[in-house]
């Protein structure tokens, strides 16, 4: 029996994920805020239902061969979960590729779902290294897949890899979660590194400190809830695994990354309003000020503080990443 999906909200990236269910022979619907406005955008298959997001949604059935998808930006994600919450709540399961946090609450998308839908419900988030035009063009990609019960996602796993859609399983979903955060600030700062001729080394060493604040942050989230506690060996191989070194090499090493273009453009000593106009939403921004300010919760380290003060307290980023250089 093939699986229907059901995707809520969809830009370049979910649009490509649509696209590449409805080839591995799912039945797609994707809700989007404006049809008429996404359909000018993305040019996905006939057969790929489009509709609109609308209160009817909560009036859906939900059987067990239905998997739903949350595609959504960041700032959207609390209002999908929130406005539909009485639809999801027919489900014993949820998904989503939407990378980030939400900046109002400062919560965790699993955190999101736990308080509006149900502790119980499995929870399951793709990230990884990865481009829309690559998926589309079935280059082979490589992602992680953290679960909160692997046993209850066999269907999601079965139905959304490929021969060239490949997926690292994984119960991590915390470690998954701040290595989607953390390589987009990393990614700033690599730009900002770049921009000022640092050596390869030095972005490497940046790296390494993003690792290691990953970890530590991971860390401290589980031991105050320990419902998502992993062991060290878990961990580790969450460190070398798509959604972490290679999302971190990708964005840190790589001229596309918007969050890279960011930095790059802010040593070259544009003002940030400017940059935030040319560029749109840069998400390392964003997540910069909002795990500063929930230092509590998350406990950040010299990544998160260095970049903070760079982006928000006007701090020179020689003086802000000497630490980087020298080490």
């Amino acid at each position: 029996m093939k699986s229907h999906y059901r995707i809520f909200g969809a830009g370049e990236w979910g649009s490509a994920i649509a696209e590449h269910l409805y080839q591995n022979t799912n039945k797609v619907d994707v809700f989007v805020r404006n049809k008429s406005s996404f359909l000018k955008s993305f040019n996905l298959h006939q057969d790929i239902n489009v509709l609109e997001l609308n209160d009817d949604i909560n009036q859906l059935t939900c059987s067990d061969n239905h998997i739903n998808l949350i595609a959504c930006s960041s700032s959207g994600f609390l209002s999908i979960v929130r406005n539909y919450k009485e639809y999801f709540s027919k489900s014993n399961f949820i998904s989503w590729i939407t990378k980030g946090i939400d900046h109002n609450s400062g919560l965790l998308f699993h955190q999101i779902l736990d308080n509006e839908i149900s502790p119980s419900i499995t929870k399951c988030m793709i990230s990884g290294p990865s481009f829309a035009s690559d998926l589309i063009d079935n280059k082979e990609i490589q992602v992680s897949l953290a679960s909160t019960n692997i046993n209850e996602s066999t269907q999601f796993i079965n139905s959304i890899q490929s021969d060239y859609f490949k997926l690292v399983v994984t119960s991590d979903i915390i470690g998954v979660q701040i290595s989607a955060i953390i390589k987009n600030i990393c990614a700033i700062l690599a730009g900002i590194l770049s921009e000022n001729h640092s050596k390869k080394a030095v972005i490497e060493n940046l790296m390494k400190y993003g690792k290691d604040e990953i970890i530590n942050i991971s860390g401290h989230i589980e031991n105050l809830d320990e419902r998502y506690k992993v062991d060290s060996n878990i961990r580790s191989q969450t460190i070398d695994s798509p959604a972490c070194h290679g999302d971190l090499a990708l964005t840190c090493l790589n001229d596309t990354s918007r969050n890279r273009t960011f930095g790059s453009l802010l040593a070259r000593n544009n003002s940030i309003n400017d940059i935030l106009f040319k560029l749109g939403t840069v998400e390392g921004y964003l997540c910069t000020k909002t795990l500063y300010m929930n230092k509590n919760f998350f406990k950040s380290g010299p990544i998160v503080n260095s970049a903070y003060r760079i982006l928000y307290e006007n701090s020179a980023p020689s003086n802000e990443m000497k630490f980087l250089i020298d080490g």
